[in-house]
């Protein structure tokens, strides 16, 4: 897995700069005549004793903001049974950054899909791995 540095910034929670890994590089897929981006998965590592280490809390913060702030928004926004009419609202807080490493990618209307912490047992180390997937409304490759 590649090394990159993220660096997105959300208006409602504010910057997020992390080193990451990917999987799988931003592409393009074609699917019944429609073109779309892939998802991006990073993955965001935490090291064996992360959880007393404040460089490594002040490090992460932005990600727990961003992460309550569009799972509370999410909460609030299908509570209301009609979700369709204040899609709207989310556009307000997606964000816009790059991801860069042995090439680079702009995004726009970046926003959290899903997460996965994995199992969360730390009987043995408390080494763990973030996967974070992101989804966007536009992404152009920029040439090194």
């Amino acid at each position: 897995m590649q090394k990159y540095n993220l660096d997105f910034n959300f208006p409602k929670s504010g910057p997020l700069k992390l080193a990451v890994r990917i999987g799988e590089p931003p592409h393009q897929i074609e699917k019944d005549g429609k073109t779309f981006w892939s998802p991006l998965v990073t993955i965001i590592h935490c090291p064996d004793g992360h959880e007393n280490d404040p460089r490594h809390a002040e490090m992460i913060k932005p990600l727990w903001d961003a992460l309550s702030y569009f799972y509370g928004f999410g909460a609030v926004l299908f509570a209301s049974g009609e979700p369709e009419k204040n899609l709207y609202k989310i556009g307000s807080a997606m964000g816009s950054g790059t991801l860069s490493g042995d090439k680079t990618w702009e995004f726009t209307g970046i926003f959290p899909m899903s997460v996965n912490f994995g199992d969360l047992c730390y009987s043995t180390t408390s080494d763990m791995d973030l996967e974070v997937t992101w989804r966007y409304q536009t992404c152009v490759e920029k040439p090194k």
